[in-house]
């Protein structure tokens, strides 16, 4: 993507390097909301290179920058042209099949191309620091000193002599290979005082640990058949649907692929949705293959990270775990992409720089010509669309790899069942029969916290956010009153402020709620539960899968976190709570989304013996539960296909949001609708053929966040080019309002949500 300058005032040029260094000028992305880059001159003996780093001035400050191009010649300019400060580093941070990746992420999502590049490094990187503090410390034998120098080791210092004899055995030592050979770092000090060692930084290598690796998997006949389908491609660019139910071993599929990939000295990138699903599958890849497996995601610390960032920069044979932020992670010799439950809504970034990251791992393995998975249970409707029409290959997995059968569903009327009731007799009953056989229940609700809110039962006061539109949830672990938006905590009030009645009462059933009411129910059995508050502290989410993964019979509560690829070989039984909340969903994805849920939730129960799912309705007949009794995904699928088909809805047509913030009041809405009526004069010149359709400017479906307002308008069109030359117009629109801190706007393409 050409990428346009921007003038710098009152600018001096900087000598930099010696005489003889050649004189280059250079295009600088920085992190910043800019869709230009600067124009640099940089005078060194070496031509830059692109995708390195670069701390520069703009206007007061120094900043570090990315190079995304550069020129020879001069660019004819009415102004002087300031120099970079520094190189930062001799070689690039980003490839250049990355670089080109993120600059067409950019121009795609209209995104800045600065925030775009930066958004995907690990923070050490951003800052003023060279690479080469990442770098490991190795030591190495002075060769260039002469032999007579060894007598400078005295005859008593035996460990000086072991050490000094261990070098001249292996010439170089790594910081763990001296604790392996019992090196202290006295001993090596005093050696290299006598220059017999000298110490030399290089870049990190990442290494295979040893590790009991397990025996060789037989493979079912349909895990065969895919692998070998799919290593049929392994030289050019073809994208593949892995369609298995749950518990179908799409795990061994992957690191069969893997294991291919890399006896031919190649990478793999494995893509998963959540933090929570590494620990698992990181596990399961070092047991089985030879090779270094790096984890790559944004819990890990910040040198930490960047560390094993650099280490992916090297060609040695390896695989790349992560979520999306792992997605430009540099991988010189990359043979293939895998993207496990693709249909995921965290793939899609959905705060700050939007982008979807299954878009990205398409385009890069286009760009590179190698194959990729997408694999997944419940496939998205985009890409089981894409399937029917053949742009993706489908590889179906149809029975489970241990032979048993998918669960029984069953549905619980629950209509009678008074409002206090959480659980109906009939479920209680099953819970306990499972516990008696000395097997683990698993009961889903997709809502953490303790209650969703508290009420006066007096004058029926609800407790709300001051700065959002939304009822305050409450935790009784914090004993706290807590918005899950703008992360304020209140604590919960003995009375209440409005009428000081005392008589105030927790509204419905959180995960931490249902986690007492089992407690009072069951006392001797072991209560677990997963949700995003229980699994903060480091550790907490193994301690909990090691649990599940004894014999001993328990209950796991579990909200969205428990339906994303987790194996628990000893759950028979799951119960769903609520599940109705998504059965009216203002959003056109809700039935799709709900039904995924549910069939990934019900997925974890039965993976050695056939398990049952009970979820508890209030609408039992409601046509979804049918399709969940067949566990027939086709089924739904093409339904839903042809209902969207008929609306006009994605896949079949392309839609983008423009969303306007404003703080304090609503000044967004006038705003958003004034751009609504431009887009809609601009529509009216494209030609006929050219549909677009612009919405109304409308609420969010939380209006108020963080005391900003929030409002949206959505564009849609058959044409992808049509609502792109649309985006980019209404783009120009936006950037000749004058910038202000109360006003935010941001343009979302292929949004997840459109409320």
């Amino acid at each position: 993507m050409k990428l346009a300058h921007i003038p710098l005032k009152n600018t001096q040029t900087q000598t930099i390097g010696s005489d003889q260094a050649t004189i280059y000028y250079i295009e600088v992305a920085v992190n910043r909301p800019l869709f230009q880059t600067f124009t640099y001159a940089a005078q060194t003996r070496k031509k830059p290179t692109v995708g390195t780093r670069v701390l520069v001035s703009i206007g007061p400050s120094q900043e570090v920058g990315i190079i995304s191009e550069v020129h020879n010649n001069k660019p004819e300019r009415d102004f002087q042209i300031k120099s970079i400060i520094k190189l930062l580093d001799e070689e690039s941070t980003l490839s250049k099949d990355v670089l080109a990746l993120l600059s067409w992420a950019s121009h795609y999502y209209l995104q800045p191309i600065g925030e775009m590049l930066f958004t995907f490094l690990p923070s050490f990187l951003k800052q003023n620091k060279p690479l080469t503090d990442l770098y490991d410390q190795t030591y190495l034998l002075n060769t260039q000193n002469s032999v007579a120098t060894e007598n400078s080791i005295p005859t008593n210092a035996h460990k000086q002599q072991e050490a000094f004899n261990t070098f001249k055995t292996k010439n170089a030592l790594t910081k763990e290979e001296l604790t392996q050979h019992s090196i202290s770092q006295q001993t090596l000090n005093q050696l290299i005082k006598k220059n017999l060692i000298c110490k030399q930084a290089v870049p990190p290598k990442p290494t295979a640990p040893p590790y009991p690796h397990q025996p060789e998997h037989k493979l079912t006949a349909e895990q065969a058949n895919a692998v070998t389908h799919i290593l049929q491609s392994d030289s050019c660019f073809q994208s593949f649907l892995l369609e298995g139910i749950t518990g179908s071993g799409k795990t061994e599929v992957y690191t069969q692929l893997c294991r291919h990939f890399l006896a031919l000295n190649k990478q793999i990138l494995l893509l998963v949705p959540e933090i929570g699903l590494t620990p698992q599958l990181q596990e399961r890849l070092k047991e089985r293959l030879d090779a270094p497996v790096v984890v790559l995601h944004s819990d890990i610390a910040n040198k930490e990270r960047a560390y094993r960032w650099l280490q992916t920069k090297h060609e040695t044979p390896m695989v790349v775990l992560g979520t999306r932020s792992a997605l430009a992670c540099n991988l010189p010799k990359l043979g293939c992409i895998i993207l496990d439950e693709e249909h995921d809504h965290s793939f899609k970034q959905q705060e700050g720089i939007r982008y979807h990251s299954k878009n990205l791992a398409l385009v890069r393995a286009r760009n590179l010509s190698i194959p990729i998975v997408l694999g997944s249970a419940t496939p998205s409707l985009e890409s089981y669309h894409n399937a029917n029409t053949h742009k993706h290959t489908r590889i179906k997995l149809t029975k489970r790899a241990t032979g048993a059968k998918l669960p029984e569903l069953h549905l619980i009327d629950t209509n009678k069942l008074p409002p206090s009731q959480v659980f109906s007799d009939e479920a209680i009953s099953h819970i306990e029969t499972t516990l008696s056989a000395h097997q683990q229940v698993l009961v889903f609700i997709n809502r953490r916290g303790y209650a969703p809110t508290i009420q006066c039962n007096q004058c029926h006061w609800v407790a709300e956010c001051q700065n959002c539109d939304v009822s305050l949830t409450v935790h009784k672990s914090t004993n706290s009153l807590d918005c899950h938006h703008c992360e304020t905590k209140h604590p919960i009030p003995s009375q209440c402020p409005v009428c000081n009645s005392p008589y105030l009462q927790a509204m419905g059933f959180g995960s931490q709620r249902i986690e007492s009411e089992l407690n009072q129910l069951f006392p001797n059995i072991k209560i677990l539960r997963m949700d995003r508050d229980s699994t903060q502290t480091k550790g907490s989410l193994e301690k909990i899968r090691e649990e599940l993964n004894t014999e001993q019979p328990c209950i796991l509560v579990g909200t969205q976190m428990v339906a994303k690829g987790h194996d628990f070989p000893n759950l028979t039984l799951t119960v769903v709570l609520n599940s109705d909340n998504g059965l009216h969903s203002h959003d056109f994805r809700g039935t799709e989304t709900l039904t995924q849920t549910l069939i990934q939730v019900a997925g974890r129960s039965g993976r050695k013996a056939r398990g049952q799912v009970l979820i508890q309705t209030n609408y039992p007949e409601h046509p979804i539960f049918e399709v969940l009794k067949q566990q027939d995904y086709k089924r739904f699928a093409l339904t839903e296909l042809q209902h969207r088909q008929e609306q006009q809805l994605p896949p079949f047509s392309h839609q983008a949001t423009i969303r306007m913030n404003s703080l304090g009041d609503a000044t967004a809405a006038s705003r958003l609708t004034n751009l609504q009526q431009i887009l809609t004069n601009y529509s009216h010149t494209l030609p006929k053929q050219s549909q677009l359709h612009i919405s109304s400017a409308m609420p969010a479906t939380i209006e108020r966040k963080s005391n900003w307002y929030r409002y949206l308008i959505v564009l849609s069109s058959p044409c992808r080019n049509t609502l792109h030359h649309s985006l980019h117009f209404a783009r120009s629109e936006l950037l000749k309002s004058r910038r202000s801190k109360k006003l935010k706007w941001v343009i979302d393409v292929d949004p997840i949500d459109t409320i």
